[in-house]
C-alpha cells in the first residue's frame, strides 16, 4: 500500500465517464467538457480504456460541482459519471450504481435539513448532496437530493418518515 499511495492520492478528484450507447472520441468528449463545464475545473480529459473517459479536478470542489450541474448527456446518449477509487472497474455490466437526482415533492419546509434529506436519500442509496436551491430553500415545491442508486434493484416509489410532527407519513419520491 505504502508503494502506490502517492499515486492513487493523484486520482482522488478524478470521475471516470462512460457514454451509453456511443463510442466518442477523446476530441468530441474534449470539445464537450469545454462546451459545457466551461468555467475551466478540469486539469486532464484522457481517454482511458474499454470506453472510460477520466476527468482530472484540481479540486474536490470543482468537481462535485460538475455532478451537481448533470445529470449529462451526449446528444442522444447518457454519459455515466462516477468518481473514481482503486476499485473502480471498466467493465460495463459492472456498473449498476449511478448518481441520480431524486425528489421528494411537498416535503414540509421543517424536514429541509443536511441531516435529514441524507437520512430520507439513504433509504434509496447512497446521498451525495443535495441541489443548491434545496440548500437555500429557494423551491419550497420540492426537495432535490443527488444519490447513486443500484439501477440493478428495484428502485422504491416512497419512504416512510417518522417525525414529531408525523408518525408513519409515507414521502413520494420522484426519479429525475
Amino acid at each position: 500500500m505504502e508503494e502506490v499511495a502517492d499515486e492513487i492520492s493523484k486520482w482522488k478528484f478524478t470521475l471516470m465517464g462512460n457514454v451509453l450507447g456511443a463510442k466518442p472520441t477523446l476530441k468530441t468528449i474534449t470539445e464537450f467538457v469545454q462546451k459545457h463545464w466551461n468555467h475551466g475545473p478540469l486539469s486532464l480529459v484522457q481517454y482511458f480504456k474499454k470506453g472510460w473517459f477520466s476527468f482530472k479536478f484540481d479540486c474536490e470542489e470543482d468537481m462535485n460541482e460538475v455532478l451537481k450541474r448533470g445529470p449529462w448527456t451526449l446528444g442522444p446518449n447518457s454519459l455515466v459519471l462516477k468518481q473514481w477509487s482503486p476499485y473502480f472497474s471498466c467493465i460495463m455490466e459492472c456498473v449498476s450504481t449511478v448518481p441520480v437526482w431524486i425528489l421528494f415533492p411537498d416535503l414540509d419546509p421543517y424536514m429541509w435539513i443536511d441531516s435529514i434529506l441524507s437520512k430520507m436519500a439513504s433509504k434509496i442509496g447512497k446521498p451525495l448532496f443535495p441541489d443548491l436551491h434545496t440548500t437555500c430553500q429557494a423551491r419550497l415545491s420540492f426537495a432535490r437530493v443527488m444519490v447513486e442508486v443500484d439501477v440493478a434493484k428495484k428502485l422504491p416509489e416512497d419512504v416512510v418518515i417518522n417525525a414529531p410532527f408525523i408518525r408513519n407519513s409515507v414521502q413520494r419520491i420522484i426519479y429525475e
